[in-house]
């Protein structure tokens, strides 16, 4: 069955989260809109890297209270699995525009998503998206990998532990 696209030109709120104990976590992107609630799988590298992205885009998200940032809205039940996104501003209108596409098996049609998010709302989700990819396992400090992966072996220390 084919996931629905969906595009919305404003959005009302923007979440990031996560469920799950550090290093069985399942990462979530929350869409608010007039029509409702879209919520979206994503993988944890890929939160990082846009969390990051906006960060270097927006210096004065710095400022950010992290209490002032909504948690996300339950039942969270994943629309379909982020593969790919791109990330646009336009710095006459202070608007981001997000396009995302649905992960899928090869030969499949993806899903795709678009929402257009005012510069308030993208750095509100910088430090939401920081805090909740913070919250888990610590990365070692050989590989860049999380800390306890696959039993402790890092895979650069040749068999040892890190």
């Amino acid at each position: 069955m084919a996931s629905e696209s969906f595009e919305f030109d404003s959005v009302n709120r923007l979440a990031a989260g996560a469920l799950g104990p550090p290093g069985k976590r399942v990462f979530f992107l929350q869409i608010a809109h007039a029509g409702g609630v879209v919520t979206l799988k994503v993988e944890k590298e890929q939160l990082r890297v846009l969390a990051d992205r906006l960060f270097t885009l927006i210096p004065e998200s710095r400022t950010v209270e992290l209490s002032m940032v909504p948690p996300l809205q339950e039942p969270l039940v994943a629309a379909w699995a982020v593969g790919a996104m791109t990330l646009a501003y336009d710095e006459g209108d202070k608007r981001f525009d997000v396009s995302l596409m649905e992960l899928v098996e090869e030969g499949q049609e993806p899903a795709v998503g678009r929402f257009g998010a005012t510069l308030t709302q993208m750095r509100a989700l910088v430090h939401q998206a920081l805090a909740v990819v913070a919250a888990g396992r610590p990365p070692c400090p050989i590989c860049d990998g999380p800390v306890d992966h696959d039993g402790g072996i890092c895979p650069r220390a040749n068999g040892h532990h890190a």
